[in-house]
């Protein structure tokens, strides 16, 4: 047992009536995954040749939380996915940071 743990034990025994403290480390791993769908009446931004399309939008997402009072350590990623319809030659793939 580490010496500051057993500092606190005994001063919450002392201080709190025989209670002792708890110590927890608490691990949460959270995955998400979003989908949208959209139209965009201007895929190539052009103000001559509009052309529209139907654009797919994926994002799977990890996160990692690891707490132990009084700290918590946050991790987080994910990455996105476009997908065109009628152009998959515009498909990207990106992360998020």
């Amino acid at each position: 047992m580490k010496p500051n743990r057993l500092v606190a034990l005994l001063l919450g025994g002392i201080l709190g009536g025989g209670g002792g403290l708890a110590w927890a480390q608490t691990i949460t791993l959270s995955p998400s995954l979003t989908i949208l769908e959209e139209f965009d009446d201007n895929v190539l931004l052009s103000s001559t040749d509009r052309q529209s399309d139907f654009i797919t939008a994926v994002t799977p997402a990890l996160r990692l939380a690891i707490t132990e009072q009084p700290w918590t350590v946050t991790l987080a990623g994910s990455l996105r996915g476009l997908y065109y319809a009628s152009r998959p030659e515009l498909n990207t793939t990106t992360d998020n940071r």
